[in-house]
């Protein structure tokens, strides 16, 4: 087993921004409509490759399919499992490529307050031995209402945001603490690797070899994600609702055809 800690300090997101963007998004996928099976867009533009194809727009129970995925070779649908404002949304997703099959399923409990966050990916594969050393589960999940606490300064003695992988040998740990520091979020990880069922004592003895190099590739890994996130966030946290809804649409219109994507940004950018 191998223990490693690393931190790193990000531009802070404000709470009022983080859920007026998730009520803004909300209200702008409320208020498209599907005619025929085709999606729209509350000004009529139409949502490429994505197809109602069972139950109602945006109720429990409706399946959508991406037309666009691999070329038609990969197959991707999108099921709404829930979808209220007040309980929150749930989402599943299933991609199968040849012998590849992923699972997704994302859970944000509320709309109005939103207070966890939940995603589960499952990637499965053939029956060949090769094929089934991709298997891998992955649980994340992160408590919001805690995580702003945090953030403002009350202490915290448990993490707050947790992530899990595990794969035929090997499993492994994310636990994730914020706290303020100089304007910034600091953000402390502790990641926890070890071995699975009978291959637990050859791991353990790799591990050891190898944790200098493990713990240099998470701390790149962090710096990495740390610098993207610095460098998009300001800007984001400048936008309100109903720029954000803006941006989003022209996102969601993309692929419609050139004449399509320009009449959406001149509309909505200017």
């Amino acid at each position: 087993m191998a223990r490693i800690r690393c931190s790193t300090d990000l531009v802070p997101v404000p709470r009022g921004w983080f859920e007026q963007t998730i009520a803004a998004l909300f209200d702008l996928a409320e208020h498209t409509t599907a005619h025929d099976g085709r999606i729209h867009l509350p000004d009529g533009q139409l949502v490429p490759d994505v197809r109602l194809a069972d139950g109602r727009h945006l109720r429990p129970g409706a399946v959508y399919e991406d037309e666009g995925s691999g070329g038609g070779h990969a197959q991707s649908r999108i099921s709404v499992r829930e979808w209220d404002r007040r309980g929150g949304v749930r989402l599943h997703q299933s991609l199968q490529h040849e012998q590849l099959n992923v699972t997704l399923e994302g859970t944000l409990r509320s709309v109005e307050r939103p207070r966890t966050m939940e995603l589960t990916v499952n990637v499965d594969a053939g029956p060949s031995w090769a094929t089934r050393l991709l298997r891998t589960s992955v649980a994340a999940d992160v408590e919001l209402d805690a995580w702003w606490r945090a953030v403002e300064g009350r202490r915290t003695a448990r993490p707050l945001l947790t992530v899990r992988v595990r794969r035929r040998w090997t499993s492994a740990v994310l636990h994730v603490t914020p706290r303020p520091r100089d304007g910034q979020w600091e953000v402390c990880c502790r990641l926890t690797v070890r071995g699975r069922a009978l291959m637990r004592p050859v791991v353990a003895v790799a591990l050891m070899l190898a944790r200098g190099a493990l713990k240099g590739a998470m701390a790149k890994t962090l710096e990495q994600i740390a610098a993207e996130w610095n460098r998009t966030v300001p800007d984001l946290v400048t936008l309100d609702a109903n720029q954000i809804r803006r941006r989003a649409a022209v996102g969601l219109a993309v692929g419609a055809g050139e004449k399509t994507v320009e009449g959406v940004k001149a509309e909505h950018l200017r």
